[in-house]
């Protein structure tokens, strides 16, 4: 979602948007940035291998338009596109799926506006003016206030691109997420180690027993990885007996630092 200063017409509304998936500087083809915009990347290491452009193609219908830098004609990403502007929430949105991302982990982006002019990109040229089209452009240096023709179209060079994580390639703590995925645990779920608990597929306590296969929990050793031993009650104690165990520790450690504090 891109949030937009005043809205006033979705017809004139034209977001370009440049993904930089390798960051490699022998990158030859898509050097530019919106449809004939006349903006252009600075180096090879910021052309885009996928370009899309948010706009109307048609009056007062948002679409999302892709050229891919292995191609030569704009087209509508294949795996079912969303595109939305509201000149009442001042937004333009879009959605596309990862697979039509190039199922990528990280990635550069660049952002620029342009004036649009309805129609299709592969028809005629939607963005409006003559030389650099480029309006706005997401850029500048935190406390130098410049507008966007100094920040970056001058010279009709997009120098400035930002780094993009793929959210789902972050890491998660104990490989939860893909548990997950491959259907070893349930989204949101949770161990209970109450004395109610005698399932084998979720948790176990000290009550349950070992009753199937390899991988179930073993009075010894906790998870056991090669045998089954049915019967017998998993070693879990529980909270109820370690407590006592605790509070005797606690004690004893307590009146040993009062006996050192009286003999010095």
């Amino acid at each position: 979602m891109i949030k937009m200063d005043d809205i006033t017409d979705m017809n004139e509304v034209h977001v370009c948007i440049g993904l930089d998936v390798d960051q490699s500087s022998t990158d030859t083809a898509l050097n530019w940035l919106g449809d004939e915009a006349g903006t252009f990347y600075d180096g090879a290491d910021k052309y885009p291998e996928r370009v899309f452009d948010v706009h109307c193609a048609q009056s007062s219908v948002p679409t999302i338009e892709m050229y891919a830098d292995d191609g030569s004609m704009w087209y509508t990403p294949p795996t079912n596109p969303q595109a939305a502007i509201s000149a009442e929430n001042d937004t333009v949105e879009g959605r596309v799926a990862l697979i039509d991302l190039m199922d990528f982990n990280f990635a550069t982006i660049s952002i620029i506006t342009a004036r649009n002019i309805v129609g299709w990109n592969n028809d005629i040229d939607t963005t409006a003016g003559w030389g650099c089209n480029g309006i706005d452009s997401v850029s500048g240096i935190e406390g130098i206030f410049e507008n966007a023709w100094f920040r970056e179209f001058s010279d009709s060079d997009i120098d400035t691109v930002y780094p993009f994580q793929n959210e789902r390639t972050m890491p998660v703590s104990n490989s939860y997420a893909n548990a997950v995925k491959n259907g070893e645990w349930p989204a949101g779920g949770f161990i209970n180690v109450s004395e109610q608990s005698y399932s084998d597929s979720t948790a176990r306590d000290c009550l349950s027993t070992d009753t199937d296969s390899v991988g179930d929990w073993d009075i010894t050793s906790g998870k056991d990885s090669t045998e089954v031993t049915p019967n017998e009650v998993n070693g879990i104690p529980e909270f109820s007996d370690v407590l006592p165990v605790i509070l005797g520790t606690i004690f004893i450690v307590a009146v040993s630092m009062r006996i050192r504090r009286k003999k010095t």
